[in-house]
């Protein structure tokens, strides 16, 4: 390439831009820690798995293919990598003084810890780390670990050991069964989330394993103050079902963030606030009869949700990346997080179970099929052993109860029992239909649904009769 005037003008110019692009960088990186600071209120970091190489699908970040970024509000370079070799990293996690990072290779079954700046890289120990933890009347931090992996998703025992004397260690869990996403503990350390296996999903008590199922799901995860608030995260991959210690139980949609819209979410986590957490989203590539989960895809990012105060909704949402690479296993502290706590109000929440028995639940209607869905396999659906399936109907006629909308979504059982149903339905066919409000039917909250639609404001029935 030929261009006039002189060598020194030439490299001016290219310096010119060269300063440009980076004042543009870092006019985002400010934009970005001034939308955060007033988001959490606080000095925030934020650390995560990104598939450098690859389509994004590494969603359980098994792979050699992965990167560790993370963000820091305070320091004004935006988000950044951390370290840069591209290997196996799983389960990111900032310690609790914020200044560390522990993470797992789980293709070499170690666990390191890296300071927030990149320096200081070394092997811990051998297992599979699941949640860090500090001990509030000593202030020496703590990982748990899980020794090894029995099989799939049965792990065990949990032990614990000193952070930064890893020959002190101690079984706090002598059990075989515990499913290692996502174990997280109060912050007396007394109780802890997780699935026991997956999809048995609850709680159990520390010392002695004393264990409550809440019921069936994935990604549990406790609340980081001693209120023992707990969620487990639904089949359809979109709602939080939250449990409190007096029995209180409803639904939060998590799947509504701007740039979401209504696909499925995963990894959400807990933060050190007690109103903040942090998830990953949306999944929406793959073919279809496919888990969408699994495919992942680069538009994959992190998102920081903000809990009202009585923690019934999410109230308020940020994006916090936006790289054409898949962002996973997302983990967020916040400065003087710990200090918050959870405060629900006297009485039921705004959406408990016993609203699903009211008048209106159930109705018996003729409907077109619009849209259908293929039956996922067996072997993609694992863990899980049965699967329902989302079909798109116009009403036709209402025979019996009350319908007014035109168009409706009706979850259908597609597997039993590791059993693939024939449901003897086509495309454009009309059918009586035997329907229920699917918010009527709780033991349908941990069960895999598969929904391929853009509808998703319709009302979703679950059909009795198949």
């Amino acid at each position: 390439m030929f261009f006039y005037g002189s060598p020194m003008k030439h490299h001016t110019v290219a310096g010119l831009f060269l300063a440009a692009a980076w004042l543009a960088g870092a006019a985002q990186a400010d934009d970005l820690d001034a939308r955060v600071r007033a988001f959490t209120g606080a000095r925030t970091r934020a650390v995560w798995c990104r598939q450098a190489e690859g389509a994004g699908e590494d969603v359980f970040a098994r792979g050699r293919q992965l990167q560790v970024w993370g963000y820091d509000s305070g320091d004004g370079l935006g988000e950044r990598v951390i370290l840069g070799a591209v290997t196996n990293y799983h389960r990111p996690m900032i310690t609790p003084k914020g200044d560390r990072i522990v993470f797992n290779n789980l293709r070499d079954r170690l666990i390191s810890v890296v300071r927030w700046d990149g320096s200081g890289l070394r092997t811990l120990t051998n297992g599979t780390a699941a949640d860090v933890w500090l001990d509030p009347a000593t202030g020496v931090e703590w990982v748990y670990m899980m020794v090894r992996e029995i099989e799939e998703f049965h792990s065990g025992p949990v032990i614990r050991f000193q952070l930064d004397n890893p020959a002190v260690s101690e079984v706090v869990l002598d059990r075989q069964d515990v499913t290692w996403d996502n174990f997280q503990l109060s912050a007396d350390g007394t109780r802890a989330s997780g699935q026991f296996p997956h999809p048995r999903a609850g709680y159990v008590r520390l010392p002695g394993g004393d264990e409550t199922v809440l019921g069936k799901g994935c990604w549990t995860s406790m609340a980081p103050d001693n209120s023992y608030l707990s969620w487990i995260f639904d089949g359809p991959h979109r709602n939080l079902h939250l449990f409190a210690p007096d029995g209180r139980h409803w639904k939060v949609t998590i799947n509504g963030a701007p740039g979401v819209a209504g696909y499925e979410v995963y990894h959400p986590r807990w933060s050190n606030h007690a109103r903040y957490f942090a998830m990953t989203g949306p999944y929406k590539v793959g073919p279809q009869g496919k888990n969408l989960i699994a495919a992942g895809g680069g538009a994959v990012d992190v998102y920081l949700g903000r809990f009202s105060p009585d923690f019934t909704a999410v109230e308020d949402w940020l994006k916090l990346t936006g790289a054409d690479q898949a962002d996973f296993f997302p983990d967020l502290w916040i400065e003087g997080g710990r200090g918050a706590a959870v405060t629900l109000p006297a009485g039921q929440p705004a959406q408990a179970p016993e609203a699903a028995t009211k008048p209106g639940t159930r109705v018996k209607v003729e409907a077109r099929l619009a849209a259908s869905i293929p039956t996922p396999s067996v072997a993609s659906i694992s863990p899980y052993t049965q699967a329902l399936v989302v079909y798109t109907y116009e009403v036709v006629k209402v025979l019996e109860g009350e319908c007014s909308a035109p168009r409706i979504l009706v979850a259908h059982w597609a597997i039993r029992d590791k059993q693939v149903l024939d449901l003897d339905k086509e495309q454009g066919g009309t059918y009586p239909l035997e329907l229920e409000l699917f918010d009527a039917h709780p033991e349908l909250e941990g069960e895999r649904l598969f929904m391929e639609t853009e509808e998703f404001d319709l009302p979703l029935f679950y059909s009795t009769g198949n």
